[in-house]
């Protein structure tokens, strides 16, 4: 085999190896770019209330909802801990003062919430209400906590050997000024 024979050879698989790395290259582009972002997981939380008067009691009414903005399929992950949660705290307002100086927040109540939702497709929306009887002394504001907890890309939890999650939260204070 001549030197000319031994170039063109070279040629070719240098090229062979350029396009096979142009290639692979491309294909991890488009996973991590394009993939990455659109199946990224997205989620909107909402917490709406309303008053309600029933019997002769004070309710306030509580309607969580979560809804998956995304493209991709979400795993919601309920632990030991109630990950998913309605916390709830009660301050007796002191009339004329700001909410900010009299208020020291007590936990009234800790309620875990989608107990059997697991999984959440694109575009669906889930909505939890529950109902929180107001007490009759004296004006009342609520402190509303709530959170999900989803689980990120379980390919990379495998590789890893180890679960990432992805939280969500949402707070609102309503104060008394807001009651029927």
């Amino acid at each position: 085999m001549n030197i000319a024979a031994w170039k063109d050879t070279v040629e070719v698989l240098g090229s062979l190896a350029t396009t096979l790395a142009l290639g692979i290259g491309g294909v991890g582009a488009y996973f991590k770019f394009f993939k990455g972002r659109v199946f990224h997981t997205r989620l909107s939380l909402t917490l709406n209330h309303s008053w309600v008067q029933k019997d002769g009691s004070s309710y306030l009414s509580l309607v969580a909802n979560v809804q998956n903005t995304g493209t991709s399929n979400v795993t919601l992950v309920q632990s030991e801990q109630g990950e998913h949660f309605l916390k709830i705290w009660a301050c007796e307002v002191v009339p004329n003062t700001t909410l900010w100086e009299t208020c020291l927040w007590e936990i009234g109540q800790a309620i875990p919430i989608f107990k059997y939702e697991d999984n959440i497709e694109a575009g669906e929306s889930v909505s939890e209400e529950h109902l929180v009887i107001v007490p009759s002394s004296g004006q009342i504001a609520f402190k509303i906590e709530f959170g999900v907890r989803a689980r990120k890309n379980p390919l990379k939890a495998l590789l890893r050997r180890e679960q990432d999650y992805h939280r969500w939260k949402c707070e609102k204070i309503i104060t008394a000024s807001e009651t029927v």
